[in-house]
């Protein structure tokens, strides 16, 4: 159900997002699986652009909202509407079922037919492990969270010509986690860098998302370093506040979901989604190895190289973040990474403040683009009537990346 708005067909998540459910409906054979939901007027509708998407839109029939823009959310008229949306969406589910049911009911074969050997069912051979569609779908939806870290070395306040990558990943929609010795900019057997000359690497870095090829991507840069532990040897973690920009806001951005406490075990299946030596957006396939005695690293077989540090490591089919990648065993056998139940008790140490913001945005993490669609669509109502998430709306309890 996409929330239509006048910016709808200009968000290129949004435009992602319908292509693949109009993708999902041609291979279903249907028509019927989406309904768009107007909440305001929208010129590409009337007439139908030349945008395809658009055009796409326009032939379907849409529930119309826009009537109900200023009536309050308890009103009989709101309640009816959301009766009639429900209905839509049971009917959708019962046509669903009612196919299934029928493609599997079918005529047995006559007494003594046999099946001929071109019809005898897949033994189930498999040379590979699939990746079923949904989790596609999930993976490039966390992808959307991870950023590439580029770090030009100061040293006494002047730039020198190394430069060095990292990954980084939202945790809140503008606040990130990466390696402590990505933003510092210092290899093992260099000098340590001065505290200022740090300050000015974080003040001259960027962020850049999206870059799954060259030339793609939005850059951001950092406000400030929030929290961190300065040890490579330690935690090696850094907690960064990145730069709003009104062209591109990060209350758009969905952060990755953690779960510090996911057991591991040998048949925990990993998934690292990084930045190698620079390059555009990958991921990498593994397994849980074992946590170190001190609980606070754990090793795991996904393949890593230099730039992945800072990357995420999620536990699959949940796609939940378990630990973050900072470098490998001394034989490079296995990727080794700082156990997030260790990062998230020191930042609830450190700064009990940022630990709350961040949990608070975790216990919802559909909260900020909730907000962001929800101030959008109540935008004509004018600043002082614009939506507060605490109020209670019917559309508060909808996952906006999912609809």
């Amino acid at each position: 159900m996409p929330v239509i708005t006048p910016s709808y067909f200009t968000d290129s998540r949004c435009r992602q997002e319908l292509t693949l459910f109009l993708e999902r409906e041609c291979q279903l054979g249907r028509n019927d699986l989406i309904l768009p939901l107007l909440y305001l007027p929208t010129p590409r509708r009337q007439p139908p652009h030349t945008d395809p998407l658009a055009a796409a839109i326009a032939t379907r029939t849409a529930e119309d909202w826009t009537a109900l823009r200023h009536a309050a959310m308890n009103s009989p008229d709101v309640h009816n509407a959301i009766e009639r949306l429900a209905t839509h969406i049971l009917a959708a589910l019962n046509r669903v079922q009612s196919a299934t049911s029928e493609r599997f009911t079918g005529t047995p074969p006559a007494s003594g037919e046999t099946l001929s050997e071109s019809t005898v069912v897949e033994s189930g051979r498999l040379n590979a492990p699939m990746l079923p569609v949904v989790e596609a779908q999930r993976l490039l939806t966390c992808a959307d969270a991870v950023a590439l870290v580029s770090i030009g070395q100061f040293e006494r306040g002047q730039l020198k010509p190394k430069r060095s990558t990292g990954t980084a990943w939202l945790i809140t929609p503008d606040l990130a986690l990466t390696c402590w010795h990505v933003v510092h900019g210092r290899g093992m057997f260099e000098d340590k860098a001065r505290t200022k000359d740090v300050d000015t690497q974080v003040e001259h870095c960027l962020l850049t998302f999206n870059f799954t090829e060259v030339g793609a991507g939005t850059d951001y840069i950092l406000e400030r370093i929030e929290c961190a532990e300065r040890n490579s040897s330690g935690l090696d973690y850094a907690l960064v506040r990145l730069r709003d920009r009104p062209d591109h806001p990060l209350a758009q951005r969905q952060p990755l979901i953690i779960e510090p406490e996911a057991p591991l075990t040998a048949i925990s299946e990993l998934y690292i989604m990084q930045h190698p030596r620079g390059q555009p957006s990958q991921g990498a396939d593994g397994h849980f190895v074992r946590r170190l005695a001190n609980d606070q690293r754990l090793h795991y077989t996904n393949p890593t190289t230099e730039g992945t540090s800072g990357s995420a490591v999620l536990v699959r089919p949940r796609w939940r973040v378990v630990a973050m990648h900072h470098g490998a065993t001394p034989d490079t056998t296995y990727g080794e990474g700082i156990a997030l139940r260790s990062i998230m008790q020191n930042i609830q140490h450190q700064r009990r403040d940022l630990y709350e913001e961040i949990m608070e945005v975790q216990r919802t993490p559909y909260r900020s683009l909730i907000f962001w669609a929800l101030n959008e669509i109540a935008s004509p109502l004018g600043t002082e009537k614009r939506l507060r998430f605490a109020d209670h709306s019917p559309l508060e309890a909808t996952r906006f990346r999912e609809v």
